[in-house]
């Protein structure tokens, strides 16, 4: 009997960490890994940090390493269709025969309506357009960027730090507003204010100037800001459309049960294209974090290969650069929650959640963070969490 054919779709994270997993435990199943992108897949949160200043991408494994595990690599083509009689992929025009499909498509940048590929317009979340703008930042000039979320405040950083002047333009009233909360999201910029970046909050943008090149933006109060540079950053939507027809449930993502499965059977999705439930958090979303891809590759896996299901047990953790000031979250935010900030000098804590801790930031304080994962996973009270958060940042020197 030949061995059951699995086809991985998305060049991601979660596909790897799936692939590695299934293989180390000794999955002899064939693989097919289809991706959009022709470059084998790589870490996608470098680029907006140190790629924008090296340009050099960093791949999840080397090419060998696909060979020495027996994947077919069927790169630079798009899936287009998944087909159920029989089981398929199509992608390239072609179809690929499956008993297994793992979707990893991962999500694709948000874009402006009608301005896609004017020069002067960036957008960041592939290699190529981390390319293309690490190019672009090599001639220092006036940059907007719109989105005060952490791929438009990483990207602001990265610039400023190679001379550009640049201006952050949020229509929400505070920075992270949607993330975070206000509070804790004014807090997160405060090296920005301080390397003179200039964030302007409750600025909507009604069009772009310039009539080829990309030359600046327009407000609504019909205020030009010239730019020698505009970079959206306005969030990302799951890559979910292929899907349609198929019999795949889709709500804001692949809706997936405790161990990644899909509503239809043989198949199964991981990353920023799936929601899943998470035993910490008790919520059922769509994370967008690099942690959550890897953990869910990894469930998966040991799902598939007859293993318990024992779900996504790991609390979602993401980190951000922001100049000087390391970002860390573990757990889930609910802005509208109970928040507490505990600040020493550069250094802060936050605790956020209802009657329970259910999140926990730290800005510049790691050692913090792990202590508050425990916490987290432990299930202690919001006010117990309170007390532990007065006590965790002592006076240091230059405080």
């Amino acid at each position: 009997m030949s061995p059951e054919r699995i086809v991985v779709v998305g060049a991601s994270l979660g596909a790897v960490s799936f692939i590695d997993r299934l293989r180390r435990r000794g999955g002899r199943q064939r693989i097919t890994l289809i991706g959009a992108e022709i470059h084998l897949p790589y870490d996608r949160p470098p680029l907006s940090k140190q790629f924008l200043a090296d340009a050099t991408p960093t791949l999840l494994k080397p090419a060998e390493w696909y060979a020495e595990q027996e994947v077919e690599l069927r790169l630079g083509v798009a899936a287009t269709e998944l087909r159920t009689d029989p089981f398929a992929v199509v992608a390239g025009g072609e179809r690929v025969e499956a008993d297994q499909v793992v979707i990893a498509t991962g999500a694709r940048a948000r874009t402006l309506p009608g301005v896609v590929g004017r020069p002067g317009l960036y957008q960041l979340r592939e290699l190529d357009d981390a390319v293309r703008l690490a190019a672009a930042l090599g001639s220092p000039g006036r940059m907007v960027v719109l989105g005060a979320g952490f791929i438009g405040l990483e990207v602001s950083a990265a610039a400023a730090r190679r001379g550009w002047q640049v201006i952050v333009l949020e229509r929400a009233e505070s920075p992270l507003a949607r993330v975070l909360g206000a509070d804790v999201g004014r807090l997160c910029v405060r090296s920005h204010l301080r390397e003179g970046v200039e964030l302007r909050c409750g600025a909507s943008v009604t069009s772009l100037t310039g009539d080829t090149t990309v030359e600046g933006v327009r407000l609504d109060d019909g205020t030009d800001i010239p730019a020698d540079a505009v970079v959206v950053g306005i969030g990302a939507a799951p890559n979910t459309e292929w899907l349609r027809g198929s019999g795949v449930m889709v709500d804001n993502g692949v809706v997936c049960d405790a161990a990644g499965r899909a509503s239809l059977p043989g198949v199964w999705a991981v990353g920023d294209v799936a929601r899943w439930p998470n035993a910490v958090t008790g919520r059922h979303d769509r994370v967008e974090q690099w942690q959550a891809a890897r953990d869910q590759g990894t469930v998966v896996a040991d799902a598939m290969l007859g293993g318990s299901d024992a779900g996504w047990a790991t609390p979602p953790y993401f980190w951000s650069d922001l100049f000087d000031a390391k970002v860390q979250f573990v757990g889930h935010c609910d802005p509208r929650a109970r928040h507490h900030i505990v600040e020493r000098g550069r250094r802060a804590v936050v605790i956020f959640g209802h009657d329970e801790l259910e999140g926990v930031l730290s800005i510049s304080a790691p050692r913090v963070l792990a202590m508050g994962r425990r916490l987290l996973t432990q299930g202690s009270s919001f006010e117990a969490a309170k007390v532990w958060a007065a006590g965790m940042l002592p006076p240091a020197d230059g405080d």
